[in-house]
């Protein structure tokens, strides 16, 4: 049997004999022409494919009308639209997008979904492969040259001005990406609509979307429905199984893929008994984050840039919930706009002037600091209180620490020889409350940004502490006895960029 006659046996069983009549060739046509023509015209008689098998969609028919209201899709419309989808990653945004080209593909003269643009734009020739799979669905016809994404680009252009289309460019992480596959709303026929989804609402935003939907996190109800669909395969918990599938689904916090791995994790076990899913609720009580939730979430973290990271990690070390101007002017060194990056990447969010970070960011946060090193001492960052007194009595700190915050529940007592801190010379951030020690520090570091201690334990500072990055320094109820330097120096001489905002802090 020939190539060309196996060629078709494969159409016939792959979409059908109603493709077959569009299959006529001149017998003295070259075999590997036969099958370019056969190819062409399988790819211009298949209608889009669906993406979804349209089962657990649950709490996404809400959110398609509000979407669908957004597209503003009329009959005979003339307009060209882009619509951002935004949020966490995780959170659903590719359901969404699918779930909306399933609905309304049919609508448009054609149809394309690109999924895991950003990964595959950073393969080689990554984005040149993604504008052949563009114009290939679109056109109809099999793209197999460009020379560049600047031809690429002008193909897309040039095919697809013309034509009513429907473009979903799903996890788009880079203005660059945007530019190359829909540099404008000139390259596509009127009526046409492009859906952007991406975890970074500044990548829109620099791209001139006007249209945008957030995702946010499900309720309790559709979180509850999402997991029993994921474990009973119903859309409510099996007799006996209501407070702890309630319990297990609020771990999630609203986030679609965790709840799905907190599902699976619990429908693996090897007997399904109350009993078996409360053991496995401790270890969560214990450790919210499993290796794969973690993954999940880090892949937003891993995103960031690196200044960013370090102000995603102060944040969820030491400073979640504080005032915005307080955290802005301790992180001038990596420069502000990091925290509207974080903003724009759904990992933080501004409420009443406040930084607000949800659990399951903040706890990804702080897991990332733990499995730096298992020593403490090591670590760039310790917040939890029992760790810090253990690295400050026994003395060993290292220079890794950038951060320390001591703020335990109840008031304590303790005992140090106050040589730990000199260990840790790359120190910015020092804040301790509500703790009483035996002895003042024998060192402060002199790169320290913040220096906050409720009850220094002494009147006066180390002698050889000069603070000349210092912005917040804040030591209540006590009265500091100024010795040289400081006397010679002045107070404005000691602390040049400290904000006017915490002068009221300064008791000498």
């Amino acid at each position: 049997m020939d190539l060309t006659n196996r060629f078709r046996i494969w159409i016939v069983n792959e979409f059908g004999t109603q493709n077959l009549h569009c299959l006529i060739y001149a017998s003295h046509k070259y075999e590997i022409n036969l099958i370019e023509e056969l190819v062409d015209t399988v790819y211009k008689n298949i209608a889009p494919k669906r993406l979804h098998s349209g089962q657990n969609l649950i709490g996404l028919g809400p959110r398609l009308d509000e979407v669908k209201s957004l597209l503003d899709m009329k009959p005979n419309d003339k307009t060209i639209r882009m619509l951002g989808i935004y949020g966490l990653g995780g959170i659903g945004k590719t359901e969404l997008a699918k779930a909306l080209y399933d609905e309304i593909a049919q609508d448009f003269d054609s149809a394309c979904f690109l999924a895991d643009v950003s990964d595959k734009s950073k393969k080689t020739n990554g984005l040149e492969d993604l504008q052949k799979t563009l114009l290939s669905k679109m056109s109809g016809k099999l793209e197999t040259r460009l020379s560049s994404t600047s031809k690429g680009m002008g193909e897309i252009k040039r095919k697809l001005c013309q034509k009513k289309v429907l473009l979903v460019l799903d996890d788009v992480d880079d203005k660059d990406s945007l530019e190359k596959l829909a540099g404008g709303c000139d390259w596509f026929g009127i009526g046409s609509r492009i859906i952007i989804t991406t975890s970074d609402k500044g990548v829109l935003i620099a791209h001139k979307v006007e249209k945008f939907y957030e995702m946010k996190e499900l309720d309790q109800q559709l979180s509850l429905e999402l997991f029993c669909w994921n474990v009973f395969k119903q859309s409510h918990p099996k007799i006996g199984f209501d407070d702890v599938s309630l319990r297990a689904a609020g771990f999630a916090k609203g986030l679609p893929s965790a709840i799905k791995e907190i599902a699976s994790d619990l429908a693996n076990l090897p007997e399904e008994s109350v009993d078996d899913w409360e053991c496995a609720l401790e270890e969560y009580e214990r450790n919210p984050l499993n290796k794969k939730i973690l993954d999940l979430l880090k892949i937003n973290y891993d995103r960031l840039g690196y200044n960013a990271k370090q102000v995603f990690l102060d944040i969820a070390c030491f400073f979640n919930g504080e005032s915005i101007e307080y955290v802005k002017k301790i992180h001038e060194e990596f420069g502000a706009s990091h925290i509207d990056v974080l903003v724009n990447k759904s990992l933080l969010s501004i409420e009443n002037g406040c930084l607000k970070m949800r659990d399951l960011i903040q706890n990804m946060g702080r897991e990332i600091v733990r499995q730096e090193t298992s020593k403490l001492g090591e670590r760039s960052r310790l917040w939890e209180y029992e760790d810090v007194i253990q690295v400050l009595t026994e003395d060993y700190g290292s220079d890794n620490i950038q951060g320390i915050k001591l703020d335990p529940p109840e008031q304590v007592k303790v005992t140090w020889s106050g040589t730990a801190i000199e260990k840790m010379k790359w120190l910015r951030i020092l804040i301790i409350r509500n703790t009483l020690f035996s002895c003042e520090p024998k060192h402060l570091p002199n790169h320290l940004r913040v220096l906050e201690w409720e009850e220094y334990p002494s009147k006066s500072l180390p002698s050889k502490f000069h603070p000349k990055n210092i912005i917040i320094f804040n030591l209540p109820r006590v009265h500091l006895t100024l010795e040289a330097p400081f006397e010679r120096w002045g107070v404005r001489r000691v602390f040049p960029d400290i904000h006017p905002l915490y002068w009221p802090y300064l008791e000498f």
